[in-house]
């Protein structure tokens, strides 16, 4: 069933829990998505990036994404994420996308503010929910060697002036996150999470959670962050188990040779809807 982004955020905020917004680029990885939100009975995000919502046709993939959500036992909403340019915004927005995040983080700060205040009144007319995202954490499923400067981290003040000014109804955080593979766990900024929790009362989001420990993501959660972007995770899953389907030279058949990556990455997806405590709050 298709839900209110504004809804099921400020419930997962209430409650204590966090929404898994895991992405998809593929028919095999949404129906891995749904079923595990289906099994465990909690509610879901699924979202698309802007290669894969272009990869798939934003008209087609989207209609195909809302069909699913509306045939679904549990609540659903379907969010556009990153998007960089206002031209993408608008097609987003005008397509019929429930949420969208727009990414204007790699802007400096003033341009920042500004265009995600454009994407803002434009979605708010339409009663589209919109993500701001302020802080460094990356680009795409990259494997990363290093730990984020502080420096490029969200500032709490800043973050505060940020949605004044902006609109937004919720916010990507930097604090030691980023997106893609690490090559060990990340040290997470907690004092700098809890500063921008005590600021502000909208739902903060956590991009970038491959690889960062489970007890970290439970502390995280536990500290105010009431969605958790999961890509990575997957896109692993899902590419190493068809490897293996494919090495047969007789796996021609794509239905049959994606099943047990369909399988992988349900299996994924369900491990995070129990790490995140969302399991059973439909």
């Amino acid at each position: 069933m298709l839900a209110s982004s504004k809804e099921l955020l400020e419930k997962a905020q209430r409650q204590g829990y966090s929404l898994g917004a895991f992405n998809t680029s593929a028919i095999p990885i949404t129906k891995a998505i749904f079923s595990a939100a289906e099994k465990l009975k909690s509610p879901v995000i699924i979202q698309t990036s802007e290669g894969e919502s272009k990869f798939g046709k934003i008209g087609c993939i989207l209609a195909f994404l809302l069909q699913c959500a509306k045939e679904a036992s549990v609540p659903c909403l379907i969010h556009q994420d990153h998007c960089r340019n206002f031209e993408m915004a608008k097609k987003c927005i005008e397509s019929g996308y429930q949420s969208i995040l727009a990414d204007g983080s790699a802007l400096p700060y003033d341009e920042n503010v500004a265009y995600t205040k454009k994407v803002a009144d434009l979605a708010h007319a339409k009663g589209i929910f919109v993500e701001g995202e302020l802080g460094a954490v990356g680009r795409g499923s990259t494997f990363h060697k290093g730990e984020i400067p502080k420096t490029e981290m969200t500032d709490p003040d800043q973050a505060v002036d940020f949605v004044k000014k902006t609109g937004v109804d919720s916010l990507a955080i930097s604090f030691g996150n980023i997106h893609g593979v690490y090559e060990k766990p990340p040290q997470l900024d907690f004092e700098k999470l809890k500063a921008i929790r005590a600021k502000l009362d909208i739902p903060l989001v956590l991009h970038g959670s491959s690889g960062i420990k489970d007890e970290d993501i439970k502390k995280a959660i536990s500290l105010g962050i009431s969605k958790i972007n999961v890509n990575t995770n997957l896109r692993m899953a899902f590419a190493n188990a068809l490897r293996k389907s494919l090495a047969d030279p007789e796996a021609i058949v794509p239905y049959k040779y994606m099943a047990p990556a369909e399988e992988a990455v349900q299996e994924v997806v369900e491990k995070k809807i129990e790490l995140f405590g969302s399991a059973g709050k439909m």
